[in-house]
C-alpha cells in the first residue's frame, strides 16, 4: 500500500507530466514548470523569423530602481498619444488593462502640474496584465505559427491588434500574444463573390485585420467608396470592431459592422486555416459576427460597399451651461431633438460634462443627390441653441465629391480626439436605448433624469435604428436586443492613474445600477467593463447557447480565452477542474496526513515522516509536538516593550493548535503577549474549528476579542489566516463593541470578495438544478462556514459586498497575500479603503512562493505582520516557503 508521501509524489508526477497535452489543463504561465524556458523560446522565435518580442515593461524608466527622469518626463507627455499607444507591443489604450486584477503592473504617472518630471514610484515594477512575448506578425504564416505554439505549451494566449480595447481582452497576466497591428492592407476586389456561395457579385474591400477606422475610410475615399467603420481613428475596423457587432456613424444607413460582411478568412484553435461566409462554415459566420473574439483568430475580411455620397454635411461644437437648471434645460432639449434630428436623416454622437455643465456634439447629413443647405442642417439643433443660460458655439461643415466623407470625418476629427482619451484608466459602461423608450414622452424623461443626475459623463451614440432595425434579430450573433435599437450609450468612468481604486469601484457599480433601471441590460459587447456576473444575457441574450455550442466544437480546448467572452466562464470552471481537484486532493491527503500525526503525536506520541509537496521539503517537525500545539492563554501577560496583547483566529478547518500556532510560539518566545481560541467547533472538545455557520462563530469570535482586551485592560491586535481572516475583517464591522477595542488587524489571504475553492463552487454552481441544492446542503451540512465564504449566495460574501465600508476607521488594518495563492487570488482579498494597507509577500519577499496555507507558517510573513503591528519598517527577512 503506498504510504502518504508516496501517493502524493505519484499524483505530482502524473499532474506533471501531463500539463500541456491534457485538453482542459489549466493555462501554463510564468514560473509553472511547464512554462517554456528562454531557450525554447528561442528557438520558436526563429520559427516566425526572428519578430518574437520578449516584452518588457515601457514605463520602468518611472520607477525608482529605473529612474531616468528625462525619460519619464517623456513618457508622461506621450501617454496620452494615440500614436504612441498604438506603436507598442504590448502596451493597451487604457491603462487598467495593463495591469494585474491585483494592481501590478507598471503604469507611467501623470504629468505634475508644473509640468516637471514625475517623481520615482516606489513601487515594483513589473508587466502586470500586458503579455509577457509577442509575436509581431507580418504574415499570416505568423500567426498560425503562434496558434499551434500556445496550443503545443497551454499558454494563454491574446489576439492584439490596435490595442483600442474598452474590456481588457487583448492583454492578460502571464499570456503570449500575436500581435497583428501591422496586417493592414486593402484592396478593393470588383465583382466578388464568397467562395462556394451563388450570391450575385458585388464590389467589396478585402482588408487585414488591422485597417484602423481611419484607414478604412482614408481607402474607401480614395477608391470613389464608403463602407462601415466607428467614430475613433484607432478602431481596428477589421479586427475586434467587428467581432462584437461594429457601430458608427453610418449604421442607420448601412447596418451594423457584422451586417456588411460577406466573408472572413480565419486560423483555427488548431492551427488550421478557412474561409467562412454563409455557405462555408455556415454556423461559425454567424459566431464570429457579433459572438466576439473566442472563435478564431481573423486573418482577413471582406466588406460591402457603397457609393461615395455626393455631399456630407457636420454640425459640431460644445454647448456650455453657467448653472444646474440651464444644464438640465439643455440635456432635457437635447434628448428630445433625437428624435427630429433622426428623422432629418442626420446621424452622429453627442457627449455630456457634468463637471462644467457642457456637452459637445457631431453631426452628419448624408447626401446621394443635391444636398441641403449647412443652414438647413444646423436648424435642426435649434431647440439647443436658445436656452437660457446656456451658450452655443456649433460650427457646419459641407463637403463635396468622391471624398466628401473621409473629408467630413477629418474635420470634425479633433472634437473626436479630445473626447476620445487615451493612455488613462478607464472603465467604460454601456446600453442600447430602445425604440420604446426614446418613442415614449415618459421614456424619455427617465432618460433625461439618468444624465442629469451621474456624476460621469453620458455618450449618446446616435448610431443604430435605420438599417440596424430591419435585420431579423438571430440573423447574427449579437444581441436581439440591437435589432429594435434606436441608439446606445456609454458611460465612461475614469479613475486614478495608477489603478482602479474602491471610489472608482464603488462609482462603477452605482452607475451600472442607474443604467439598468434606466434602459435595461442589454450592453455593447466591445464597450463594456467586464464586472457583472451576467455577462452572457447582457452581451447575446438567447443567443448565447447557441455561441456555446460552436465555441465547443471549433475550439474544445479553450485556447481562444478572454473577458467575458463566449465560453470564458465555461472554461474557467471545467477547463481547470482537472488542476483544481488534483490541488485540492493533495492538499486534502496532506490535510489528512497531519490531522492523523498530530492526533497521534497528541496522544500516542509516536513518530512522524518528512514530507515532500510539489519540490518542497517540508520539515520533520511539522509532524511532531514542535508543530502541534500552541501556549496557553495567559491573562497576567506583561510585554516589556508595551505591545498590544495578540489575538490569533486559525484557518478554516485548523484550531489553536494548527496553522497559526507557530506564529504563536515565534511571538510568545520574543516577548509578545498572544491569545488564540478555536471557533466554530460542530463537537467537544474542539479539535477543528472553523466549520460552523460564522454568522454564529463571529459571535464566539467577538466574545474572546472582548474578553482579551477586558482581561489585560488594553486594546488588542488581531492576527487572522484565511477564514479567520475574514473573521478579523467581519466581526469588527458587524459585531457589537468589537471595533473599539481593535488597533490593529492584519489579515493573511481573507476571501473578501468571495471563495472559488479552486473552480470546485464554480462548478457546482454551473450545473443544472436541482444539484446546485443538493450539494450545497450536503457540504452545509458538514462544513457551514464553506457555503458563507462562497460567491453568489455566501452570507459573508454578501456582507461584505453590501458593505461601504469593511474595516471601521479606527483599525489600522493589513491584508498580506501571495502571487502563488490559488485557493485565495490577491483579487480575491484586496481592499480599497484608506485605512487599509494590502501587502503582496513577492513585492518584499521575490523568492518566497508560499502558497495559502504556508502563508501562516513562512518566516516572511511573521516579519511582515511584526513590523504592521508595531508600525516600523525593519527589513523583512525573506523566507523561501512552498505553493501549498
Amino acid at each position: 500500500m503506498l504510504s502518504y508521501k508516496q501517493l502524493i509524489n505519484t499524483i505530482l508526477l502524473v499532474g506533471g507530466l501531463s500539463g500541456p497535452a491534457t485538453a482542459g489543463a489549466p493555462y501554463c504561465l510564468p514560473g509553472d514548470s511547464c512554462y517554456p524556458l528562454p531557450a525554447v523560446w528561442d528557438q520558436f522565435n526563429k520559427t516566425v523569423g526572428g519578430r518574437l518580442i520578449k516584452v518588457t515593461p515601457y514605463g520602468a524608466p518611472c520607477y525608482a530602481a529605473t529612474y531616468d527622469a528625462e525619460l519619464c518626463l517623456s513618457l508622461a507627455k506621450s501617454k496620452g498619444s494615440l500614436e504612441f499607444r498604438d506603436s507598442l507591443p504590448a502596451a493597451v489604450m487604457y491603462t487598467n488593462w495593463e495591469q494585474s486584477a491585483d494592481l501590478k503592473g507598471c503604469p507611467v504617472p501623470d504629468l505634475p502640474a508644473d509640468g516637471s518630471a514625475p517623481l520615482p514610484v516606489q513601487r515594483v515594477c513589473d508587466l502586470g496584465g500586458m503579455s509577457n512575448y509577442v509575436v509581431n506578425a507580418t504574415g499570416v504564416e505568423d500567426i498560425v505559427a503562434s496558434v499551434k505554439w500556445a496550443a503545443k505549451y497551454n499558454l494563454r494566449f491574446r489576439v492584439k491588434n490596435t490595442g483600442h480595447c474598452y474590456t481588457g481582452r487583448s492583454s492578460g497576466e502571464g499570456s503570449f500574444a500575436v500581435w497583428t497591428a501591422h496586417l493592414n492592407d486593402a484592396q478593393v476586389v470588383k465583382r466578388f463573390v464568397p467562395k462556394g456561395t451563388r450570391c450575385a457579385p458585388q464590389d467589396v474591400i478585402s482588408a487585414g485585420p488591422a485597417v484602423n477606422v481611419e484607414g478604412l475610410y482614408k481607402f474607401g475615399s480614395a477608391n470613389g467608396l464608403t463602407t462601415i467603420g466607428g467614430f475613433t481613428q484607432t478602431v481596428g475596423a477589421t479586427g475586434g470592431y467587428l467581432l462584437g457587432g461594429g457601430t458608427g456613424p453610418l449604421g442607420p444607413k448601412y447596418g451594423l459592422g457584422v451586417d456588411n460582411v460577406v466573408q472572413f478568412q480565419v486560423v483555427l484553435a488548431d492551427g488550421s486555416q478557412r474561409i467562412v461566409n454563409e455557405v462555408l462554415n455556415a454556423d461559425l459566420f454567424w459566431a464570429l459576427r457579433g459572438g466576439g473574439g473566442a472563435f478564431a483568430v481573423v486573418t482577413r475580411v471582406w466588406l460591402k460597399t457603397y457609393p461615395a455620397f455626393k455631399t456630407v454635411n457636420t454640425v459640431s461644437g460644445v454647448v456650455g451651461c453657467t448653472d444646474a437648471a440651464s444644464y438640465g434645460n439643455l440635456v432635457s432639449a437635447m434628448v428630445d431633438v433625437q428624435i427630429p434630428s433622426r428623422k432629418a436623416g442626420q446621424t452622429g454622437i453627442w457627449e455630456t460634462n457634468p463637471a462644467d455643465k457642457s456637452l459637445a456634439l457631431i453631426s452628419f447629413a448624408t447626401f446621394s443627390e443635391d444636398a441641403e443647405t449647412t443652414n438647413k442642417t444646423l436648424a435642426v439643433w435649434s431647440p439647443i441653441t436658445a436656452i437660457p443660460g446656456c451658450h452655443a458655439n456649433l460650427g457646419t461643415g459641407q463637403f463635396n465629391g468622391s471624398t466628401s466623407w473621409f473629408d467630413a470625418y477629418n474635420h470634425i476629427l479633433p472634437l473626436i480626439n479630445a473626447g476620445g482619451l487615451v493612455g488613462v484608466n478607464l472603465a467604460d459602461l454601456s446600453r442600447t436605448i430602445s425604440n420604446k423608450l426614446m418613442n415614449d414622452a415618459t421614456g424619455r424623461e427617465k432618460i433625461k433624469k439618468f444624465i442629469t443626475s451621474s456624476p460621469v459623463p453620458f455618450i449618446f451614440q446616435n448610431a443604430v435604428g435605420g438599417a440596424v432595425n430591419n435585420i431579423p434579430p438571430y440573423q447574427t450573433a449579437v444581441h436581439p436586443a440591437w435589432r429594435d435599437a434606436f441608439a446606445f450609450m456609454d458611460s465612461p468612468v475614469f479613475g486614478p492613474w495608477d489603478g482602479i481604486d474602491a471610489e472608482q469601484n464603488a462609482t462603477i457599480k452605482a452607475v451600472s445600477t442607474g443604467l439598468t433601471e434606466t434602459f435595461g441590460n442589454a450592453v455593447y459587447y466591445n464597450e463594456e467593463y467586464p464586472a457583472d456576473e451576467n455577462f452572457q444575457g447582457m452581451q447575446w441574450g438567447s443567443n448565447y447557447p447557441r455561441l456555446l455550442a460552436i465555441k465547443k466544437r471549433v475550439d474544445p480546448r479553450g485556447l481562444f480565452n478572454c473577458r467575458n467572452c463566449v465560453g470564458s466562464s465555461f472554461y474557467q470552471v471545467y477547463q481547470h477542474a482537472l488542476h483544481s481537484y488534483l490541488v485540492i486532493l493533495i492538499n486534502a491527503i496532506a490535510a489528512m496526513h497531519l490531522l492523523a500525526t498530530s492526533v497521534a503525536v497528541t496522544f500516542l506520541a509516536a513518530p512522524a515522516t518528512s514530507l515532500s509537496l510539489l519540490g518542497v521539503s517540508i520539515p520533520d517537525g511539522l509532524f511532531t509536538g514542535s508543530w502541534y500545539g500552541a501556549p496557553a492563554n495567559d491573562f497576567h501577560c506583561v510585554d516589556a516593550a508595551g505591545r498590544n496583547p495578540v489575538v490569533l483566529f486559525h484557518a478554516l478547518g485548523a484550531s489553536r493548535n494548527v496553522g497559526l500556532n507557530l506564529l504563536h510560539q515565534n511571538l510568545t518566545r520574543e516577548g509578545w503577549c498572544v491569545y488564540a481560541t478555536t471557533y466554530g467547533a460542530p463537537v467537544q472538545p474542539p479539535l477543528i474549528g472553523g466549520l460552523t455557520n460564522m454568522t454564529e462563530s463571529a459571535k464566539e469570535v467577538g466574545a474572546f476579542i472582548l474578553e482579551v482586551a477586558r482581561k489585560t485592560r488594553k486594546k488588542v491586535d488581531l492576527v487572522c489566516h484565511s477564514e479567520g481572516g475574514s473573521h478579523c475583517l467581519y466581526v469588527p464591522m458587524t459585531q457589537p463593541n468589537v471595533a473599539a477595542v481593535v488597533e490593529h488587524a492584519v489579515a493573511l489571504a481573507p476571501a473578501v470578495h468571495g471563495a472559488h475553492y479552486l473552480g470546485a463552487a464554480d462548478f457546482y454552481q454551473a450545473l443544472p438544478p436541482p444539484f446546485p441544492t443538493l450539494i450545497k446542503a450536503a457540504i452545509g451540512a458538514v462544513c457551514a462556514a464553506c457555503i458563507d465564504l462562497e460567491t453568489k449566495d455566501g452570507v459573508i460574501y454578501k456582507a461584505f459586498e453590501r458593505a461601504l465600508k469593511i474595516v471601521p476607521s479606527n483599525i489600522k488594518a493589513t491584508i498580506i497575500m501571495s502571487s502563488y495563492d490559488k485557493l485565495v487570488e490577491p483579487k480575491t482579498s484586496r481592499i480599497q479603503e484608506p485605512n487599509v494597507r494590502n501587502v503582496l509577500l513577492q513585492d518584499y519577499c521575490p523568492d518566497d512562493h508560499s502558497g495559502h496555507f504556508d502563508l501562516a507558517w513562512t518566516k516572511s510573513v511573521w516579519n511582515i505582520v511584526k513590523n504592521e503591528l508595531e508600525e516600523v519598517n525593519r527589513p523583512v527577512g525573506c523566507d523561501k516557503g512552498g505553493p501549498l
